[in-house]
């Protein structure tokens, strides 16, 4: 039984394993964004912190509003370089440019 029964939130244990193998931890870049693993049910979006020297990921969470679990928010986190499990590059975009823009220009949709 998951500390989250009860609130509507999958078992960690019932969740489909990933068929796609993360990249391990030693080779994660540290110029440009990434999905993390930090041993969450889900995935981080997680770039280096030059300044702290620490992996920085936004963490989706949800707070109690008026009895009811709908504030959800993302929360920044840092944790050490040794914190990352794996990674995994984001995906491409289906009308991504070849500049890299993603729908930003005049003749965005």
């Amino acid at each position: 039984m998951s500390g989250l029964d009860g609130l509507g939130w999958p078992n960690p244990e019932d969740e489909p394993k990933p068929t796609k193998s993360m990249n391990t931890p030693k080779t994660a870049p540290k110029d440009t964004t990434f999905l993390g693993h930090f041993g969450w049910p889900w995935l981080c979006m997680t770039r280096w912190n030059e300044a702290t020297s620490q992996w920085t990921y936004a963490n989706y969470q949800v707070g109690l509003y008026e009895g009811e679990w709908t504030d959800t928010y993302f929360e920044t986190e840092n944790e050490p370089e040794a914190a990352l499990k794996g990674w995994l590059p984001l995906p491409s975009l289906a009308n991504e440019s070849s500049d890299g823009a993603a729908g930003c220009g005049p003749n965005s949709p």
